[in-house]
């Protein structure tokens, strides 16, 4: 049983241990805060750096079904070959994630930022149901960049994409995708 303590702003509990809501509440957020998968690892048997975000949504509700629905999310992946290497090229790996099959009109990424538009060519197959209309399930699509230019698309003021005829929300995966590259900028193992 709780018991809302007026004088001093916090719950009371039956066996009289005060708690301040305040701590509570910043305890919480700090607990979800700390929470962040590691960007980058070094596996010593392949004497190999590998740098991956978490999977990011970047399209919620992708299909028009009312009983399904499928998100797209993305990745950003990159690797090179010795401890603290920092690699040229990363990749952006998309995915559908969903109880429904989605449509692409095709699957070239493009992304606008700060009033400049660039676009990559899918460099994975994806796994397919039939081709020809391009249903998908599981990867969509795989793009390969320079990292300086995944450099210039994080630290952009305005970001939004598409993929085939699928926007994507962009502007919530800045944070982690600025990470991303400074943590290859920086060539360090977070082990």
């Amino acid at each position: 049983m709780f018991k809302l303590n007026k004088e001093f702003d916090c719950v009371k509990t039956s066996t009289g241990v005060d708690v301040l809501l305040i701590g509570l509440i910043v305890s919480l957020v700090a607990g979800c805060a700390t929470s962040t998968k590691e960007i980058s690892s070094y596996d010593s048997a392949s004497d190999r750096m590998i740098y991956q975000t978490s999977t990011i949504t970047v399209a919620q509700g992708a299909t028009r079904s009312f009983a399904s629905a499928s998100n797209i999310t993305m990745q950003a992946t990159a690797g090179c070959k010795g401890k603290g290497c920092t690699p040229e090229n990363v990749s952006l790996i998309f995915s559908v994630e969903g109880t429904s099959e989605l449509t692409l009109s095709d699957r070239t990424l493009t992304i606008q930022y700060d009033g400049k538009e660039k676009e990559w060519k899918n460099k994975s197959s994806g796994r397919t149901r039939n081709s020809q209309v391009g249903r998908t399930e599981g990867r969509l699509a795989k793009v390969v960049m320079p990292a300086t230019d995944l450099l210039e698309i994080s630290n952009a003021s305005s970001l939004t994409g598409s993929l085939g005829d699928k926007p994507l929300n962009l502007d919530g995966a800045k944070y982690e995708l600025q990470n991303f590259v400074s943590s290859i900028r920086e060539g360090r193992s977070e082990d």
